[in-house]
């Protein structure tokens, strides 16, 4: 019984935040096909091109680009959840399923602690991306304040705009 899911992968998700700046600069590592998926949303998603990009002064241009490649950081991570929660389902649905055709209440109780378990996993997996979420969504904010103050100051100063020019 021990044995019955040995193979399963249960640590897709990064657990720093230099391993999702990794993810949103194009680099998998360990995180290869979320790093595919957060790459390919940035190029889906994207409305200006390069040449649009490249006449805004830098600052803004770079606001751009971490805004984009934040939404596609929450993009591939929510695609990532959602397949693997999915399978994860499937394999418990087969743990219950396997509780009938058990041959003594041994393998049954077995069976139970690694439902607990699975189910515990499962648990702390939708913490972690509850907490990832939280922490893409301050990156965002913190993106938005700078292209507000990016705004501003490409407005000019305020002191004196609205004073009468002689």
């Amino acid at each position: 019984m021990e044995r019955l899911l040995g193979g399963i992968d249960r640590n897709y998700l990064p657990a720093t935040w230099p391993q999702l700046e990794g993810l949103m600069q194009g680099g998998g590592g360990l995180y290869g096909i979320l790093g595919g998926d957060v790459a390919s949303a940035i190029g889906n998603n994207s409305i200006l091109t390069p040449q649009q990009l490249s006449v805004m002064p830098p600052g803004l241009r770079e606001q751009y680009e971490q805004s984009r490649r934040l939404t596609a950081l929450d993009q591939g991570l929510t695609h990532e959840a959602l397949a693997t929660t999915s399978r994860r389902f499937a394999i418990l649905q087969g743990l219950v399923d396997a509780i009938g055709g058990a041959p003594d209440q041994k393998a049954i109780l077995d069976l139970h602690a690694r439902i607990g378990a699975e189910t515990t996993l499962l648990q702390n997996e939708q913490s972690k991306l509850a907490t990832l979420a939280r922490l893409v969504g301050a990156e965002e904010l913190a993106n938005r304040q700078r292209m507000h103050e990016l705004a501003v100051v490409g407005l000019g100063d305020f002191a004196t705009r609205f004073q009468p020019v002689p």
